[in-house]
């Protein structure tokens, strides 16, 4: 007999399909998602990043405009000058999130 070469439930799969893209598929609460690309390496490493953003509780599904721009406005904060962020966050905490925090994006 053979070795079990089934994976554990959660670590999503990759396959081709005929007319030659490969697709990566994993569950996000219950739906299935899924990542075109050209290569196996290259899907099977993107599988796995979004895993993990899963597994650590980045969900983008379930999140709030205001969680994204919490989310967004610390991503950038070492990437452009103290006076833009300073900018950015202002904007944020007196328009977007008082207007458009409680929303989830489509």
């Amino acid at each position: 007999m053979g070795k079990n070469r089934r994976r554990t439930k959660g670590t999503g799969s990759v396959y081709t399909r005929r007319d030659g893209r490969v697709v990566g598929e994993y569950d996000v609460n219950g739906k299935t998602r899924y990542i075109y690309g050209r290569d196996e390496g290259e899907v099977a490493d993107r599988v796995a990043e979004a895993i993990k953003q899963r597994d650590d509780g980045i969900d983008s599904e379930n999140m709030t405009v205001a969680g994204y721009m919490d989310r967004w406005l610390t991503a950038i904060r070492d990437t452009v000058r103290v006076g833009t962020w300073k900018q950015y966050e202002m904007i944020v905490r007196l328009h977007i999130k008082p207007a458009l925090g409680n929303v989830k994006p489509i």
